[in-house]
């Protein structure tokens, strides 16, 4: 018999009324069992079929005669249900009054700041923390927040300037690399200095306000030697806005909580990089690299 005839004869037998079905021919036997589980209808009817388990007797599911000896397996099926039944009567009783009856386990710290690892372990970010000359620090700001409207919907050349041309003056004189991340439109591309970032490959675009953002296009307008690469590594970071700046910063960020969070409407947020832990417990580790 071939195997699309072996398919074809179980779907009739499984549409039948045949509890079971028997081929053979050259040796091959073919059985098929067409025996449907009982569903046990809930009330005093299960009660009766349960006692009717223990003994052997007839029982009733949805109208039909079936043998509980009969139908071994479909006593273990009607465990099941019993026992799915009583795991949600179990459920519906443990509520009483609104309130759950088994233990209660409350968060002791919601919304807690870690200074530190631990208790004996030194500050992520201590006061004094700076950005070295030559580093970069990478700033992604949205104007549109700023402006207290939502990201990429407002681009404001005249505010992203006068945010630019602060940041751009101090770091400067400390020669510290700014680096002005774009936006969404231009896959958060970077614009930067070509000295901060010698070897990187650069890509060919102009930022504009509408594609880039006013910040990146006046730092493209503003840098001495602009050029605009995919991604860097920085060192320190600060988000105005929402930009997430996440993923130009070196692997292991540590956050930086400042006094004043806010410019305009826009939360700003900022960063600072560490280098990794590694080597486990038995390893020695440099406190100023910390």
């Amino acid at each position: 018999m071939e195997f699309e005839q072996i398919l074809k004869l179980v779907d009739h037998v499984s549409a039948s009324h045949l509890e079971s079905f028997c081929y053979e021919s050259d040796g091959v036997k073919l059985t098929l069992n067409n025996k449907i589980a009982p569903v046990i209808i809930p009330g005093t009817m299960q009660n009766n079929i349960l006692s009717g388990a223990e003994t052997g007797e007839k029982g009733f599911v949805y109208g039909e005669k079936y043998s509980i000896s009969e139908q071994a397996p479909d006593r273990k099926m009607a465990d099941k249900e019993l026992s799915a039944s009583e795991k949600k009567q179990a459920s519906d009783t443990m509520i009483s009054n609104g309130e759950p009856t088994g233990n209660t386990v409350k968060s002791p710290l919601v919304g807690t700041f870690y200074a530190a690892p631990s208790e004996d372990a030194p500050a992520f970010v201590k006061v004094g923390d700076i950005v070295k000359k030559g580093q970069i620090l990478v700033v992604g700001c949205s104007s549109s927040e700023v402006c207290g409207d939502k990201i990429g919907s407002n681009s404001n050349l005249e505010v992203a300037e006068a945010l630019f041309k602060g940041l751009y003056s101090v770091l400067e004189e400390k020669g510290i690399y700014l680096a002005a991340q774009c936006c969404e439109h231009l896959n958060r591309a970077i614009v930067v200095e070509r000295e901060a970032v010698p070897f990187a490959e650069i890509v060919n675009v102009v930022p504009q306000p509408k594609a880039g953002g006013s910040f990146g296009t006046t730092a493209y307008k503003t840098f001495k030697n602009p050029v605009v690469v995919e991604e860097i590594k920085a060192d320190a970071g600060i988000d105005i806005g929402g930009t997430l700046i996440g993923m130009h910063l070196k692997k292991v960020a540590v956050p930086v909580r400042l006094e004043n969070n806010k410019l305009g409407e826009a939360l700003v947020l900022a960063a600072r990089v560490r280098p990794k832990y590694i080597g486990g417990e038995r390893a020695v580790y440099d406190d100023k690299l910390m």
